[in-house]
């Protein structure tokens, strides 16, 4: 009988011509029966990736997480960009501005980790600027201030990972941000 295997790279393709040049250096998750295991790393090598065994039933996670990093990464850049537009910048500009602020990111996450990476009032425990965020939100965008707070409240385990806040100040600034700036 057959031997069933899948092999899933974890990529953003926005167009067929630049999915061949962005595989070599991809991860692939691999769900294989151990049979074909080794002919599906194979494959992997081949494209130039690299293979990571993933069972069946994770499956769906390891999409998922694929799907915060990629898809959820583009509506948290729109979600900034939005924000710049309540100010009457452009999208177009927003993302101009944006831009460099996003690769310098990138660098220091793939540098010192994500946690590593983080920086901002969360990252310092600095309890004000926050506070003006979501007074800023609650004045001129209420509709965005649920998901800054969301984003925030993760953002302070972060923080706390990075070990530039006591948990004290994770606390803190979590139920700050879980009652959207209420006191």
């Amino acid at each position: 009988g057959a031997k069933v295997g899948s092999i899933h790279p974890l990529q953003s393709f926005a167009t067929v011509g630049g999915a061949v040049s962005q595989l070599p250096g991809s991860v692939f998750g691999v769900t294989a029966e151990k049979e074909v295991l080794t002919l599906a790393r194979d494959i992997v090598e081949a494209l130039g990736g690299t293979a990571i065994v993933v069972k069946d039933e994770d499956k769906p996670l390891y999409h998922a997480a694929a799907c915060v990093a990629s898809n959820y990464f583009v509506g948290l850049i729109h979600f900034a960009q939005s924000i710049y537009e309540s100010l009457g910048v452009s999208k177009e500009v927003a993302l101009k501005a944006l831009l460099p602020l996003i690769k310098g990111t990138l660098a220091n996450m793939e540098s010192q980790g994500t946690a590593g990476a983080l920086t901002g009032p969360i990252a310092r425990g600095d309890v004000e600027p926050v506070k003006r965020h979501l007074e800023a939100f609650g004045s001129k965008i209420p509709e965005k201030k649920k998901l800054y707070c969301e984003l925030g409240k993760y953002t302070t385990l972060v923080a706390l990972e990075k070990g530039t806040i006591s948990k004290d100040k994770q606390k803190e600034l979590y139920q700050l941000l879980q009652g959207g700036g209420l006191e």
